[in-house]
């Protein structure tokens, strides 16, 4: 409980930075100019290039290009990650699709999700995505979800879409059904049950089965930083 409580209070303080940008914006920002450009670099097979902009090794953000809240960490200059600052959650940039406003990003913990070999307790996620993301970043509704449950006791009659997690010791995890609202029905909450929703993009066209949960993880999703999309997702993905 403590990571997700860190993860909370680190995405707040994103959304506070966020909502203390002046309304009135100078006409460069009003069009998303914002932000000394940075030169294109890569880390790893990511390119980044503006409005994302690495942040110094120090985490400053005086010396930083790109536009706020678009600042990069490039971890062992091989993988890069969203936001300045490093928590128990992060977000991993799997891929950036500039000509649409969106990118790729996967859920990871330092410790490792469902890492049974280390010295570490076996970790599943414990807080909602949605809260450890903030503005100028949204989750497209394309996206489908999993649900994470750390049970005080064992789920006494499981239903079919109830998956027991490799972590055991009372966790499961379900996919939850599409619907028009986006939202989650409440039968999807089990009583003695702590819940986790983390979204996940899926395989177009193949029916997204929980067992596969930690290659779920791995594919990521999909976020915007564009006006918040249509249900439909118009967006021009391959996933390979």
């Amino acid at each position: 409980m403590a990571s997700a409580l860190l993860c909370f209070l680190v995405a707040s303080a994103a959304v506070w930075v966020a909502l203390s940008v002046p309304v009135m914006m100078p006409a460069a920002a009003a069009h998303g100019q914002a932000g000394k450009h940075c030169p294109p670099t890569a880390c790893g097979n990511v390119n980044i290039s503006f409005p994302f902009g690495l942040a110094p090794e120090d985490g400053a953000l005086k010396n930083s290009c790109g536009r706020i809240g678009f600042q990069v960490r490039c971890r062992n200059n091989s993988a890069p990650y969203l936001g300045v600052f490093q928590s128990e959650c992060d977000m991993q940039i799997l891929r950036i699709f500039y000509d649409n406003g969106s990118l790729l990003i996967a859920k990871t913990s330092k410790a490792g999700f469902f890492n049974t070999s280390g010295n570490n307790s076996c970790l599943i996620p414990t807080a909602n995505t949605s809260a450890e993301l903030g503005p100028p970043f949204s989750i497209i509704p394309m996206n489908q979800k999993l649900i994470f449950y750390n049970c005080t006791n064992p789920v006494s009659h499981p239903d079919e879409g109830l998956v027991e997690t490799t972590c055991r010791n009372n966790t499961y995890v379900r996919v939850a059904a599409r619907r028009s609202d986006n939202k989650l029905m409440s039968g999807y909450f089990l009583d003695g049950c702590d819940a986790a929703v983390v979204p996940v993009l899926g395989r177009p066209g193949n029916m997204t089965n929980a067992s596969s949960y930690e290659e779920l993880l791995r594919d990521g999703f999909l976020v915007t930083w564009q006006q918040r999309p249509s249900p439909s997702g118009n967006f021009n993905l391959v996933v390979v």
